[in-house]
C-alpha cells in the first residue's frame, strides 16, 4: 500500500521551491510567514496526489515488466481495458503515500520535528538488519577473505557516513562589520558579526530530483516497449519506445554510460539552480538592512517592539 513511500510529496515540494522564483504569486506566498506556509503546503498536497497516480502507474508496469507476471488475467493491469482493478491499486498506492504524510505532519506537530525525513530514515533502517544478518551468513561461509572484506565495508561505510556529515554541517562564515557611528562624544556600533553560509545548501534534494527527472522518459517508454519476438518485424513507435527505455536506464545501453552523464550533469545542474532559489529565499540583503536599524536603535537606547530573536545582532 506505502510502496511509493513520500517521494511524490518529495518531488511536488522540490517543484513548487523551484517555482517560486519564476512565479510572482508563489514567491509572494513564501513571505507571509506562516499563512503562507499553509498555502503553499496546500498546493504541494494538489500536486502530490497526480505525481502519486503517475508514479504508482509506472511502479506497477515495472514491475510487471521486470517479473514477467501480470497482476491480474487477461487483459492484465491496463487503465484503459481493465480500469475498475487498476484503479484500485493505483488508489490504494496513492491512499499509502498520503497516509505516510499525514504521519510526518503529526511527528512534527507533537514536537519531534522533521517528520518526513524520519519516515524516509525508517523505511531505510528496516533493511539494514537484513543486510547485516546476510553479510554475517556470508562471513561465515567465505572464509577468511570475505570477512575481512566485510570489515573493509563497514569501516568504508562509516568513513563515508563521518564525511557526508561534516560537508553537511559545514559553514563558510561571511565577516559582516557594522558602521561606526558618531553622535557627540559618543560612538556608537561598530558590531562585527557573520552570515553563515552552508557548503552543501541544497542537500539530496537535487540528487533526487534529478533522478526523478531522468527516470521519467524511461518509465513512459515501458509503458509502450514491447521486446519483439523472433523473426517479427518491429514498429517505428516500438523503435522509439526501445531507443527511450534503454537510453534513460541505469542498465541500458552502453553499460548506462548516457544515464550516468546525463545524471551527473543534472545533478550539477540542479544543485546550482536550486541552491541560487534557496539564496534568494533568504532575503540576505533585507535581513542585513533590518539588523543594521536594530543595532542603531539598540545604540540610541530603545528597544523596538515584535523584535524576532533571528533579527538580534550577535
Amino acid at each position: 500500500m506505502a510502496a511509493m513511500g513520500v517521494y511524490p510529496y518529495i518531488t511536488a515540494t522540490i517543484i513548487v521551491q523551484l517555482l517560486n522564483p519564476l512565479i510572482p504569486a508563489l514567491e509572494e506566498l513564501s513571505k507571509e510567514g506562516e499563512q503562507g506556509r499553509v498555502k503553499l503546503n496546500r498546493y504541494q498536497m494538489m500536486l502530490t496526489l497526480p505525481l502519486a497516480f503517475l508514479q504508482g502507474y509506472g511502479q506497477t508496469v515495472a514491475l510487471e515488466a521486470a517479473t514477467g507476471q501480470s497482476l491480474f488475467r487477461e487483459p492484465g493491469f491496463d487503465l484503459f481495458n481493465n480500469f475498475l482493478p487498476t484503479f484500485t491499486i493505483l488508489m490504494s498506492m496513492t491512499a499509502g503515500t498520503m497516509i505516510l504524510i499525514w504521519m510526518g505532519d503529526l511527528i512534527n506537530q507533537y514536537g519531534i520535528g522533521n517528520g518526513i525525513s524520519i519516515i524516509i530514515f525508517a523505511g531505510i533502517v528496516t533493511g539494514v538488519p537484513g543486510l547485516v544478518w546476510q553479510g554475517i551468513q556470508i562471513g561465515q561461509t567465505g572464509g577468511t577473505e570475505t570477512f575481512f572484506g566485510l570489515l573493509l565495508f563497514i569501516a568504508i561505510g562509516l568513513l563515508t557516513i563521518i564525511g557526508i556529515v561534516l560537508i553537511q554541517e559545514g559553514q563558510r562564515r561571511i565577516p559582516v562589520q557594522y558602521a561606526k557611528r558618531v553622535r557627540g562624544n559618543r560612538v556608537y556600533g561598530g558590531q562585527a558579526t557573520h552570515i553563515p553560509l552552508k557548503v552543501n545548501m541544497a542537500g539530496m534534494i537535487p540528487l533526487i530530483f534529478a533522478q526523478s527527472i531522468i527516470i521519467f522518459p524511461g518509465v513512459v517508454a515501458s509503458w509502450f516497449y514491447r521486446v519483439p519476438a523472433p523473426g517479427e518485424e518491429e514498429s517505428i513507435g516500438n523503435m522509439i519506445a526501445g531507443f527511450f527505455y534503454t537510453t534513460f536506464n541505469p542498465t541500458g545501453a552502453g553499460g548506462g554510460i548516457v544515464y550516468m552523464v546525463l545524471l551527473f550533469l543534472l545533478v550539477v545542474g540542479f544543485t546550482y539552480f536550486y541552491t541560487m532559489v534557496l539564496f534568494s529565499q533568504q532575503n540576505l540583503p533585507e535581513s542585513l538592512q533590518k539588523m543594521a536599524a536594530l543595532s542603531r536603535a539598540f545604540a540610541l537606547g530603545k528597544r523596538p517592539k515584535n523584535i524576532s530573536r533571528a533579527l538580534l545582532p550577535e
